[in-house]
């Protein structure tokens, strides 16, 4: 009779036990699967690269002069998303430099210029300007028309699909 009893809070124990180790196997798949959801596949990566912000334009996030790290190969195998940071080329004569993407292939895109400022053209996405990162609307300086209306209208205001490979 003690020996029954015995063998079967064993038992009990040791299916507590294995149900124990089942879910927390479960729940580790799920929270890896949600940080790769969230970071992305890493395994894309081939190098990481120490760069220093040359200019002002993530201020608040990477100050001009301030230090950051770019992971070279990981939109290989991740989609770029709205509010990524990028290191981004604009021209083969021109350093890479890191900027948030606020458009992605397909949306439509516009650099319009200011009626009470004709120095000031505001960059718009999808019909809505675009905001700095402290939150106010992000314009472009230019006396002239500057390259991205002239992009904008060659395009036909549509951002490619072909951008959204692009490599540095």
């Amino acid at each position: 009779m003690l020996r029954d009893k015995f063998l079967t809070i064993v038992t009990v124990v040791l299916l507590a036990a294995g149900l124990g180790c089942i879910g927390f196997v479960v729940l580790s798949v799920l929270n890896i699967e949600k940080h790769v959801k969230e970071v992305g596949h890493e395994e894309c990566i081939d190098k990481s690269i120490n760069a220093v912000a040359f200019d002002a334009h993530m201020a608040g996030l990477i100050e001009n002069g301030g230090s950051y790290t770019v992971l070279t190969g990981f939109y290989d195998c991740n989609e770029i998303k709205r509010e990524d940071l990028v290191w981004f080329r604009f021209s083969r004569v021109i350093e890479p430099v890191p900027r948030k993407v606020y458009g992605l292939p397909g949306d439509t895109f516009d650099a319009n210029q200011d009626s009470a400022d004709l120095s000031k053209w505001y960059i718009q996405i999808n019909g809505e300007r675009i905001k700095s990162l402290s939150g106010a609307d992000y314009f472009i300086q230019s006396q002239s028309v500057p390259p991205l209306k002239t992009y904008a209208l060659s395009l036909k205001g549509t951002i490619p699909e072909e951008i959204g490979r692009a490599h540095v």
